[in-house]
């Protein structure tokens, strides 16, 4: 599945949350399960740019 990262990030109870948005719907991310899923492949910035290890240090 693939998720679009939205650029938003929160802490909650002491944890980074990343904001995605998956088949229309805008969801909170483990930091655990968003950084899985960036190695993985299956997070993108845009429609159809990819979000790389490298632009999650960044963010």
């Amino acid at each position: 599945m693939k998720l679009i990262y939205t650029g938003e990030t929160k802490l909650y109870r002491k944890k980074t949350q990343y904001k995605a948005r998956v088949m229309g719907f805008d969801l909170w991310f483990k930091e655990a399960d968003f950084v899985k899923a960036v190695k993985d492949g299956h997070v993108y910035k845009k429609a159809n740019k990819p979000f790389t290890e490298k632009d999650l240090k960044i963010a």
